[in-house]
């Protein structure tokens, strides 16, 4: 659904319009881009991190070390270890 409002926008009362215009602007910049849906079991370090920054206060944080989730969850991604919701 977040895909497709970005390909084809929404109606101007819609209330991630502003959001959707926001992205539109910072998508004109880059000469191209390619809008792909990444299953969040895919793209598990990028879903631990999103997390981590909903406790965080605004602005850029650098991390200089992995915590210990996100090591172990790089180790499965680079052995090609898929763990699907749910599943232990």
């Amino acid at each position: 659904m977040a895909i497709n409002f970005i390909k084809n926008g929404c109606s101007a009362q819609h209330p991630c319009a502003t959001l959707l215009e926001d992205i539109a602007i910072l998508v004109r910049r880059i000469p191209q881009v390619n809008w792909n849906h990444i299953l969040r079991e895919a793209n598990s370090v990028a879903d631990i991190l999103v997390k981590k920054g909903q406790n965080l206060p605004h602005g850029l944080h650098v991390f200089y070390a992995s915590s210990p989730d996100t090591t172990h969850t790089l180790s499965l991604d680079a052995f090609g270890s898929l763990k699907l919701k749910g599943c232990n």
